[in-house]
């Protein structure tokens, strides 16, 4: 078992076989969703409705995050003496192991494109563990840092947000093998920068106020922040691409008038022309809220979640906007909806 930072106590539990998560290799069928349901996390076959759980120690265990080749899930726990912990196992639920101890609170895990890294921050700094060897890397620190966003997608550079209360927001780049942290966007008054998404050609989707009178809308940059412009004349939170990278989706929650009622859409954008199609007719919800519509492996599918009769259900449409249809009926929040990767090996 690799142990970064060891501590004197260690106790690791031991999870039994995850025997549901065995798949064909190369089988990319749009049937297994990872969610979180409460205080458990579940796994629901789409074809067949049924629903299985995820070993995890309650509220210990947290982030369960697939990774790109999906092979292993990595998770976050507070096992020992209250420390964050970084745990990886095998997609049999076996080989379980300790990857970093020793760290305070961290707000999500972050696989690299090839599996290898995970990032997470902690107690303002930005780190990076290798999956492969005893590693693990310091990016970024100091008091200012806010967010980690996502690794590029030759998976050399991650990017992270900075803050400052008095000034704004904005967004810098640090490189896995050499260390080095390079702004992309300067820290400017008033202005705030959002990290939203990687493109396929190596730019970079970001949310700002630089443009439309303060209003944030989605920006356009390259790495080194050398021009940035308007791309959408809309405020997009999170995007999924679709896994040609020729379109995105996203959800836009807009206000109708009422404190507790919102609108809301899900769209697909296309990446060359710019052109958006709105997939679903309008419809209200309870509680305005912003989330990650998921697409599955043969682009086919989306899943989201929504609000609804007091609490979040997961529902699931086909790309073209039909067969809408709700997965989860409960009375707790069914939340961050991911789909299985596909086998690559």
């Amino acid at each position: 078992m690799r142990i970064l930072m060891i501590l004197s106590l260690i106790y690791v539990v031991q999870l039994e076989n995850i025997t549901f998560l065995r798949q064909e290799e190369n089988d990319c069928s749009p049937n297994i969703i990872v969610f979180s349901s409460g205080t458990s996390y579940l796994l629901l076959n789409v074809t067949n409705g049924t629903v299985e759980s995820l070993p995890h120690d309650g509220l210990i265990d947290t982030m369960p995050r697939w990774s790109p080749d999906g092979q292993w899930i990595a998770f976050g726990s507070w096992r020992t003496d209250g420390e964050f912990e970084l745990y990886i196992m095998d997609k049999s639920g076996n080989r379980l192991e300790r990857l970093a101890t020793g760290f305070r609170t961290v707000s999500d895990l972050h696989w690299s494109p090839d599996s290898q890294w995970i990032a997470f921050d902690s107690g303002d700094q930005l780190y990076a563990v290798n999956t492969l060897r005893d590693e693990i890397k310091q990016l970024a620190s100091g008091n200012e840092l806010k967010s980690v966003g996502e690794w590029s997608p030759d998976g050399t550079k991650i990017t992270f947000s900075l803050i400052d209360p008095s000034v704004g927001y904005s967004l810098s780049l640090a490189d896995i093998e050499t260390g080095t942290v390079r702004e992309i966007t300067r820290m400017t008054d008033h202005i705030y920068d959002y990290f939203v998404s990687w493109t396929p050609d190596g730019q970079i989707l970001l949310n700002s106020n630089r443009s439309n009178e303060g209003r944030l809308t989605l920006h356009l940059t390259d790495q080194r922040g050398s021009y940035i412009r308007q791309y959408m004349d809309r405020f997009v939170p999170s995007i999924s691409w679709t896994p040609d990278q020729s379109r995105f989706v996203f959800m836009l929650s807009e206000s109708i008038g009422h404190p507790n009622v919102s609108r809301q859409n899900i769209f697909v954008a296309d990446w060359e022309t710019g052109f958006i199609t709105q997939i679903t007719e309008d419809w209200t919800v309870d509680h305005e809220n912003y989330f990650l519509p998921a697409i599955s492996p043969n682009g086919d599918q989306i899943v989201f979640e929504t609000w609804t009769e007091g609490d979040y259900e997961l529902f699931i449409l086909d790309i073209d906007g039909k067969n809408l249809r709700q997965l989860t009926f409960n009375d707790v929040h069914d939340t961050n909806p991911m789909w299985l990767p596909c086998p690559t090996v």
